[in-house]
C-alpha cells in the first residue's frame, strides 16, 4: 500500500526494491511487470507474498499523503536510507537503491557492472 509520500514509498516505486528477489524466487515481481523466461512461456504467474516489511506497511497506512507534514523517520530520509545512486556501466541505467539489481533491467548486465555515482550533492535536501 502506498502512502503518497515519496520517501515512504520509494521502496515500492517500480522497479521496486523487492523486484529482483521476487523474480528470482517466484519468476515474476509482485505486480507481474517483470517476469522470467519460464513465467513468460507459461503465460501465468502464481501469487507472490508481500515482501515489504511490516513497519513500512504500517507507516504507509498512518501517512496522510502530505509530504510537508511528515516527520522525519530515522533511517528513512533520502540522505540516510543507505540507498545510493548507481548506474549500469554497460547501458547507463540509473537506480537509487540499497543494492544494485541482480541484473540490469535494460541490458541484462550482471550486478557487478553497476558502479556508484558520486555527485557531491546532499540528497537530504531533495
Amino acid at each position: 500500500m502506498a502512502s503518497g509520500v515519496f520517501d515512504l514509498d520509494r521502496d515500492i516505486i517500480c522497479p521496486c526494491d523487492y523486484r529482483d528477489p521476487d523474480v528470482e524466487e517466484y519468476g515474476t515481481c509482485y505486480c507481474c511487470f517483470y517476469v522470467d523466461e519460464a513465467a513468460y512461456e507459461r503465460g501465468s504467474a502464481d501469487p507472490i507474498p508481500e515482501r515489504r516489511p511490516q513497519e513500512k506497511q504500517m507507516r504507509a497506512l498512518m501517512a496522510d499523503g502530505d509530504e510537508e507534514d511528515q516527520e522525519a523517520v530515522p533511517g528513512e530520509s533520502a540522505g540516510v536510507t543507505g540507498r545510493t545512486l548507481r548506474y549500469c556501466r554497460v547501458c547507463g541505467y540509473v537506480v537509487f537503491r540499497e543494492e544494485s539489481p541482480y541484473v540490469c533491467p535494460i541490458c541484462r548486465a550482471k550486478r557487478e557492472m553497476f558502479a556508484e555515482i558520486v555527485t557531491g550533492l546532499d540528497l537530504r535536501s531533495t
